[in-house]
This record gives C-alpha cells, sequence and structure tokens, in this order.
C-alpha cells in the first residue's frame, strides 16, 4: 500500500513539476518579448496614433479571443495587458482593458472549434 501512494505522489508531483515549468517558460517568453520592447514596436506600427477607445477595446478583445488558441491562457492573457500598457492609458482603463482581455482568452478558448492549448493538453492526456 505504502508502495501504491508513493508511486501516485510522484506521478502527481511530476504532472504539477511539469504544468509549472510549461506556465514559467510562456511567462518567461512574455517578459523576453517586453524586455526586446518588440510588443510595444509591434503596437506603435500596426495601430494607429488616433484610434478611439472603443476601437481599442474591440481590437484588444479579437486579438485575445484569437490568440488564446494559439498560446494558454496566462500566456495570452499576459501578451494581451502587455500590448495595453505601452499606451500610457489611465489606471481605471488599464484594468478595463485587462478585464476585456481575461474574458476574451477564456472565451476564445472555448469557441473556437481547436479550443486552447490547455485543453488540448487535456484532451490529449486522456
Amino acid at each position: 500500500a505504502t508502495e501504491l501512494v508513493n508511486h501516485h505522489l510522484e506521478e502527481n508531483i511530476a504532472e504539477i513539476a511539469s504544468l509549472w515549468l510549461f506556465l514559467v517558460a510562456a511567462m518567461t517568453f512574455v517578459a523576453y518579448l517586453n524586455k526586446k520592447r518588440m510588443i510595444e514596436s509591434l503596437i506603435n506600427r500596426m495601430l494607429p496614433s488616433k484610434l478611439s477607445e472603443r476601437k481599442l477595446l474591440f481590437m484588444t478583445g479579437l486579438f485575445a479571443f484569437f490568440f488564446s488558441s494559439l498560446a494558454d491562457n496566462i500566456t495570452a492573457t499576459l501578451v494581451s495587458v502587455a500590448m495595453i500598457l505601452p499606451l500610457g492609458l489611465p489606471k481605471e482603463k488599464v484594468i478595463k482593458f485587462a478585464v476585456l482581455a481575461v474574458f476574451a482568452v477564456n472565451s476564445g478558448g472555448v469557441a473556437l472549434i481547436t479550443g486552447d492549448v490547455t485543453t488540448l493538453m487535456i484532451f490529449l492526456d486522456g
């Protein structure tokens, strides 16, 4: 019985460690992109200088929605929020955009036929 408990404990710890490593790698990738100012330069190139808040909200939501099928939810949320931070919006608006990003990322993972990466990992694991 002790061997069975040890086996299951080691198996669970290995699963948690692999998920933790995956999330740390994703967050490191986003931090690297931010440090190299790649996200900020991409935003400055793609967005016009004058853009209404409504259009910016819509574009952020769409980006987060579709990006969630390519990345896990945490990475998609981090990238979506990282896109908004360089714009220098007031704190209240940044919070509004972050909430929108969280909802859009979670909705995208559910609505798209491929799901999100986390869903695929769970599905493939059985």
